[in-house]
């Protein structure tokens, strides 16, 4: 619990090191994309208890809860989109905590339109430069059905470090 503030977010402790990916990730208070992978955590476990026929609610109830406060707190109707920090004084739209909304379905239809347009689709918003987290983009961008983004990204992104000879994914790419 005193990992915790009193709207259930994760909280950072000290010298905490918040690291989502490699990106100007606004960090200065409560991470939205943390509390998305918390959220996403939380659901794990309750299907975890399921499994080992030890059914616990308390996971369930815990991540319904704390969906309705990201939404809450983090969902900037100006932008359509989540932001990173509520409590920051500026308000900063990256493509990470929205691809985790649309992924672990944080988000409603209507906003997973909004995301698509505002974020997924708008070349302003910073571009995802590492091929992990253009993982997650490839995932979100299938669940929205954008798939000549996905053949695109096969054909240029992940291709493109083929061709300059990698045997392995790089840390970090922009082609």
């Amino acid at each position: 619990k005193d990992r915790t503030n009193e709207h259930g977010f994760i909280i950072a402790k000290g010298e905490d090191w918040i690291f989502v990916d490699w990106s100007e990730i606004d960090k200065s208070g409560v991470v939205c994309a943390e509390q998305m992978l918390y959220y996403e955590a939380l659901n794990c476990m309750y299907k975890l208890s399921q499994i080992v026929k030890e059914e616990n609610k308390d996971y369930k109830n815990q991540a319904e809860k704390l969906k309705a406060k990201i939404n809450e707190f983090f969902w900037n109707d100006e932008h359509g989109a989540f932001i990173d920090n509520y409590e920051s004084e500026t308000v900063n739209v990256t493509r990470h905590a929205n691809i985790f909304a649309v992924m672990y379905g944080i988000a409603n239809s209507e906003q997973i339109n909004s995301i698509s347009e505002n974020v997924l689709k708008n070349d302003n918003i910073t571009k995802i430069t590492t091929p992990y987290f253009e993982g997650y983009e490839l995932d979100a961008m299938g669940q929205i059905e954008n798939f000549e983004y996905i053949y695109d990204m096969l054909c240029s992104y992940w291709k493109g470090m083929l061709d300059l000879g990698a045997t392995t994914v790089f840390e970090e790419y922009d082609p």
